[in-house]
């Protein structure tokens, strides 16, 4: 989690100071009436070296001057070949006359060593600032006047506010967050096929885990719902402020739902017919009214509307259309669906792709009818895995899905201008399972995606990973990964702000002997 303390520890080289020549420019008028300008020592040098040795002082430099003469002006450059690579004196003072006046004196506090800055201002040889999502500043760095930088080094520690954790539940079949107790925190919400209950018994569960900066981690709490369901949506279907979940069952062509008692606990689990050939279901506020609606897409072309009736506390069917197959009267054979606010104005659109052409075409909901957006806003290129986020900066929602099926397809972005979609194809990257977020707190979006590695059954010993893809602005996807490696043999990936900071946890499904979050 995020809110880290971080320490900086400073080591800078710096060419202006570490004595090793002195050059002079002294500006000067006599009592006889002359003036002029004295660049050379007394013994007619341009420059002296000297050298220190721990606690020492050099009297031996002088410079020719006339009996009775005021100096108006004197500059001196103090320099150093750091190339050299010799220990800094410390505090150096220049004492002209030897009058215990100084002329020039590095010995104040947070000066550091003569040359070689390894201090803050404030004398101390570190810094610490809370992260946070607008950046923070640490102490500040003393340098001289005209100096230069030759070299220069900073420390970053990092430590959280609090720790990680390694959390055993058992196989992890489909991972998403909402907010579970209505605290405006995120919460990891898991569906397990085949959870073993305290009286013997197994059969599919829906799993929870809050955390709170007093207790840390609780322990699991464990739902029943409906045998048969493989993936899970979560939103908050009846309004309440605390989240739902629906279960997607594809061979009953169903789905189960748990609807929140708003005290942190769902009703008994209800079952209801999506009707026949649902691929998917995804969840999202289509009228604006605060609630979520539950969408629904099918092999057959049909796109379903279902809302909760709070009445009768179970969902109905609102508004249903069926796609067509890109030009022609045929139906499209829907395989991926995702909702969001595309134009950023408040309203959520429906985006859905046809598995076999990858034809992706908008769609918006009003009284009980589906009607699709301008036909500008269609492309190709997108088949399944349809996630969007807004990666420009732009202010309208771009897209990114698998352009395939297949295991070579490659991965294709759109990106949206509010009136038309930019497209991209990188068949050199495959990705399943995928999530995308600013997982590291600096603005850009990327990809994570899970890599389970070869295990084999050993826990300490670190296999799979994490891939991080960029995406830059125009959609594209970076070929090569950056690799993270959270624990061994990873499955799942969900990013979620649990501790309202602003800043995404990573919360990843991962395990060999012992399965489990992390």
């Amino acid at each position: 989690m995020s809110g880290v303390k971080v320490n900086f520890l400073p080591f800078f080289v710096i060419s202006t100071v570490l004595l090793s020549s002195f050059l002079p420019i002294l500006e000067i008028a006599s009592a006889t009436g002359g003036q002029g300008v004295i660049t050379t020592f007394a013994d007619g040098s341009s420059s002296v070296t000297v050298n220190f040795n721990g606690n020492s002082t050099n009297s031996s430099i002088e410079v020719t001057l006339e009996r009775d003469t005021t100096i108006n002006n004197a500059t001196f450059d103090i320099s150093y070949n750091y190339a050299l690579n010799s220990p800094s004196p410390g505090e150096v003072t220049l004492d002209m006359g030897n009058d215990g006046q100084y002329e020039w004196a590095w010995d104040s506090l947070g000066y550091g060593d003569f040359g070689r800055q390894t201090l803050f201002s404030n004398g101390l040889n570190n810094s610490s600032a809370p992260v946070n999502p607008s950046g923070n500043i640490i102490a500040d760095i003393l340098l001289p006047t005209n100096a230069q930088i030759q070299t220069a080094d900073i420390v970053a520690e990092y430590s959280p506010n609090f720790g990680g954790a390694w959390i055993p539940t058992g196989a992890i079949d489909s991972i998403e967050v909402g907010d579970v107790d209505g605290n405006n925190l995120s919460e990891p919400i898991f569906l397990q096929r085949g959870h073993q209950w305290p009286n013997g018994s197994n059969s599919s569960a829906i799993g929870t885990i809050t955390w709170t900066s007093t207790n840390g981690f609780s322990n699991i709490s464990w739902t029943p719902i409906c045998d048969g369901a493989s993936t899970i949506e979560v939103a908050d279907f009846n309004g309440d402020n605390f989240s739902d979940v629906a279960a997607f069952d594809a061979n009953n062509e169903s789905a189960c739902l748990l609807i929140s008692l708003s005290n942190g606990s769902w009703a008994p689990n209800t079952n209801f017919s999506l009707d026949i050939a649902a691929n998917a279901i995804v969840g999202g506020d289509m009228d604006g009214d605060g609630d979520a609606e539950l969408m629904s897409i099918h092999s057959t072309g049909d796109l379903n509307e279902f809302v909760y009736d709070h009445q009768n506390g179970e969902f109905v069917l609102r508004a249903a259309t069926t796609v067509s197959s890109n030009g022609t009267a045929m139906p499209a054979e829907l395989g991926g669906i995702v909702v969001g606010d595309f134009w950023g104005a408040g309203n959520n659109t429906a985006v859905v792709s046809d598995i076999i052409d990858g034809h992706v075409t908008m769609w918006n909901v009003s009284q009980g009818s589906w009607s699709q957006t301008d036909i500008g806003t269609e492309f190709d290129c997108m088949k399944v895995e349809l996630h969007t986020f807004d990666w420009n900066g732009d202010g309208f929602l771009d897209l990114i899905g698998n352009a395939g099926t297949g295991a070579t397809d490659g991965v294709c972005t759109a990106t949206f201008n509010g009136t038309g979609w930019s497209t991209n194809v990188t068949n050199s990257t495959q990705l399943t399972n995928y999530t995308v977020g600013d997982w590291s707190g600096n603005g850009g979006i990327e990809i994570l995606q899970p890599v389970v590695g070869n295990i084999d059954g050993n826990d300490s010993t670190l296999n799979g990973s994490l891939q991080v893809y960029s995406i830059g602005v125009n959609g594209s996807v970076q070929s090569s990964s950056q690799v993270l490696y959270p624990h061994t043999a990873p499955r799942h990936v969900a990013l979620a702000d649990m501790d309202g900071d602003g800043i995404l946890e990573q919360i990843v499904s991962a395990g060999e002997s012992s399965l489990g979050l992390f």
